[in-house]
């Protein structure tokens, strides 16, 4: 490996890319519609590319395929693992990658970072990957430089001259692996991650989300963003600056770590003071090695700056939640803060304060902290933790309606019932779904059945009165009585449900609606009035009109059980009406991640109807995924498309097995 200066177009980029770091989208007038926030990676870059697979951030080749989202890195890419340039070199793809996709990479600095770019390194754990062929040459010459210059400072101290054996050559080549040498060179200020890092920031606003390493404590809340920022840039050009002084004069040699150069620096102002009157030259070193024996007090490393502190782990709940008001006091009241640093201790993301701060370091290194890769994804107002194969929603995103048209088209208009006995005045779904948006609550009593607590709910409008049931349950199990490490219990999959059954030309799911009710927000569906249960069908042992119809109902609900997996099909949830037509209901634990169909359906899925079977085969994944996208999160959506294939692929062995006369039916 050969010195790496930057050159060509990247010093253009990062002057592009270093104004969005600064200022964040919000400042240019556009807050992007998915944020994605990674805490401290520690050289794991595998780690690294399996969330950022997960989050779709990238490809399988580990290119950006993130679309226009906003990737946010809080620093520490550093130290501790083995593959530092990896994760340097993969966050500087994807930085031009993303801009030219209409994205945006933000890596911001860790106190790693810092503590790299000026020499402090007792956590690199790996120089090997940046050793060039000639690595050995190399560090012997350095080894020669670092005695001369010890040799020197002695002559000019008035002390003896050291002598060296060769234990101390062997202990010096110790401390300075193989690799070294070019390290140095990569993170000096010409060099290529060195450069690239001394564009970047320590804090980014996007909307009301502040990211940064470690936080902005209450002592430092008198400071703007831009500020904190620019005393951090200060402060890295400053140790440059002196670096290069007390180079050019000999105090320093190349390849000192920050402690050797503390030290000399003490040597050298200790010198100089036993000097009466000292010359230009001479006063601009003893401001040199003042300046960095004060290092410890700059922003960049004080315990209460932006990329130490960590209060906002260890404050208690009640002054936790005063110093919070303090900040948003400073930086809006609306404000969130989004932070790394401190390995939550069960290598989860953990929120605190009413959302307010999100801490998202995970231990993601596996050699170091045997933690876990994780991201914060940030998109229509919602807030969830993204793990490999699982999510934990901490703020439910803003559902909009979907605008394409998901109601059942049936061939003959359908007939539905009011609160008063009588048929109600609506001919389409659509209108259906009007009356429930718009109409008054006149009054709400519990069912008194069902773990979720519905609602029966009187809706009215212009003298007309509907029943509806009504469910905000939203809730997220972690293992428990439901055997999967996340899942949602959530009223939002009826409205799920009902979509997929439209496009699936599936007519026996109640039409559903968002809305709210007393305050709270959930789903209506109306009520199937004059109708029974299958568990009081079977109590009462009524017999179905049409054995037949009554077969073919039945193995509808198991193929669309399958499809939605939904293990929470019971006697309770399958309602009929007085015409003897069976209705799905009470879907809120259904849409699991698992790919694999609900049971053994050999055991129950014998026939299909034609038009439906048509539907399913033929439909393109994106069209499912348009429909579905308003209410399930994307590993939802990925599970029923692998339940799809799957549920296609048995329902054809059928028809091969059997004949399509045999396994297709039609209504």
């Amino acid at each position: 490996m050969t010195r790496a200066v930057v050159t060509g177009i990247r010093p253009l980029m990062q002057i592009v890319l270093a104004v969005f770091v600064l200022f964040g989208t919000s400042a240019l007038g556009q807050v992007p519609s998915r944020i994605i926030a990674v805490g401290d990676v520690h050289g794991d870059v595998d780690m690294l590319a399996s969330i950022l697979k997960e989050a779709s951030i990238i490809d399988e080749t580990r290119h950006w395929s993130g679309g226009d989202a906003t990737l946010v890195q809080v620093g520490d890419m550093l130290d501790r693992g083995l593959k530092d340039p990896d994760v340097l070199d993969l966050y500087m793809t994807l930085e031009e990658e993303a801009a030219a996709a209409g994205g945006q990479v933000i890596v911001l600095l860790g106190n790693h970072e810092v503590m790299n770019l000026m020499g402090d390194l007792r956590y690199v754990t790996n120089y090997s990957p940046f050793a060039a062929s000639d690595a050995d040459e190399r560090r012997q010459a350095s080894y020669q430089a670092y005695t001369a210059w010890k040799e020197q400072r002695a002559e000019a101290h008035g002390k003896p001259a050291p002598s060296f054996s060769a234990e101390d050559e062997k202990k010096w080549m110790q401390d300075h692996y193989r690799g070294y040498v070019e390290r140095e060179e990569a993170f000096a200020p010409d060099g290529k991650y060195g450069a690239w890092l001394r564009t970047r920031k320590a804090i980014a606003r996007v909307g009301d989300y502040i990211f940064l390493h470690g936080g902005i404590s209450p002592a430092m809340s008198k400071h703007s963003i831009e500020e904190l920022n620019q005393k951090v840039t200060d402060d890295i050009s400053r140790f440059d600056d002196i670096k290069k002084t007390l180079l050019d004069s000999g105090v320093f040699v190349r390849a000192l770590m920050l402690d050797e150069m503390v030290a000399a620096a003490g040597e050298e102002r200790a010198a100089l003071h036993g000097i009466s009157n000292l010359t230009d030259e001479e006063q601009a070193r003893l401001e040199a090695v003042k300046a960095l024996q004060g290092h410890p007090q700059w922003t960049s490393w004080h315990p209460d700056g932006p990329l130490w502190f960590r209060g906002y782990g260890e404050w208690k709940d009640g002054t936790g939640s005063e110093h919070i008001a303090t900040l948003r006091k400073a930086y809006g009241e609306n404000v969130r803060f989004v932070v790394g640093h401190s390995v939550m201790k069960n290598k989860k993301i953990h929120n605190r304060f009413d959302n307010a701060v999100f801490l998202i370091d995970t231990g993601m290194s596996a050699m170091y902290y045997r933690g876990k890769p994780s991201a914060l994804e940030i998109v229509d107002g919602g807030v969830a933790a993204v793990y490999r194969r699982s999510r934990h929603t901490f703020i439910k995103p803003t559902v909009k309606e979907p605008q394409v048209a998901t109601a059942p088209a049936v061939a003959n208009p359908r007939i539905w019932w009011g609160a008063n006995g009588q048929p109600l005045p609506f001919s389409t779904d659509a209108e259906v779904m009007e009356f429930m948006r718009t109409a008054e609550v006149i009054s709400m009593k519990d069912i008194g059945e069902g773990v979720t607590k519905p609602k029966k709910v009187l809706l009215e409008k212009e003298g007309i009165q509907m029943h509806a049931i009504f469910r905000d349950v939203s809730k997220v199990y972690q293992g428990g009585d439901i055997a999967l490490q996340q899942a949602r219990d959530d009223n939002i999959f009826e409205c799920a449900a009902y979509a997929l059954s439209g496009i699936l030309g599936i007519n026996n799911i109640p039409p559903v609606v968002i809305r709210k009710v007393k305050g709270k927000t959930g789903t209506a569906q109306i009520w199937i009035e004059h109708a029974m249960t299958e568990g009081d069908r079977r109590k009462k042992k009524v017999a179905p009109f049409d054995p037949v119809r009554w077969a073919q109902d039945w193995q509808m609900v198991e193929m669309f059980d399958n499809l939605i997996y939904n293990d929470d099909r019971n006697s309770g949830n399958i309602i009929i009406d007085q015409t003897f037509n069976v209705w799905m209901i009470d879907h809120t634990r259904a849409f699991r991640e698992y790919s694999d169909l609900r049971e053994s359906p050999e055991k129950y899925l014998k026939q299909v109807e034609r038009g439906v079977w048509n539907r399913l085969r033929t439909l393109d994944d994106e069209a499912i995924e348009r429909v579905l996208d308003p209410f399930l999160q994307v590993y939802e959506i990925e599970g029923l498309l692998k339940r799809r294939q799957k549920l296609v692929a048995f329902i054809q062995g059928l028809i091969d097995k059997n004949g399509e006369d045999a396994v297709l039916f039609s209504w």
